[in-house]
């Protein structure tokens, strides 16, 4: 009885660490998101492979770099999206 809850036990923590693991991890990508504007106070998080459709013209972006490597974006004058 104890050597079969000890292999319980084992069993069900490996099932927890693989289950929390990032090795199939999957790069996050934003579909069709508009970008909001900077006086909203909010922020687009720009993930790999991204990519930035200008939608009218004279469009100005700030895009933040944060110290941990995320990246945020807003539209200072015109608009964008992310597709």
């Amino acid at each position: 009885m104890k050597l079969h809850m000890q292999s319980t036990i084992l069993s069900m923590g490996l099932l927890f660490f693989t289950a929390c693991g990032d090795s199939n991890k999957k790069t996050l990508i934003n579909k069709n998101l508009m970008i909001t504007a900077c006086t909203t106070g909010e922020f687009v998080t720009l993930y790999k492979d991204d990519k930035v459709t200008v939608l009218s013209e004279n469009t100005e972006l700030n895009i933040i770099h944060s110290e941990d490597g995320t990246k945020k974006a807003c539209a200072l004058t015109g608009s964008a999206k992310i597709n």
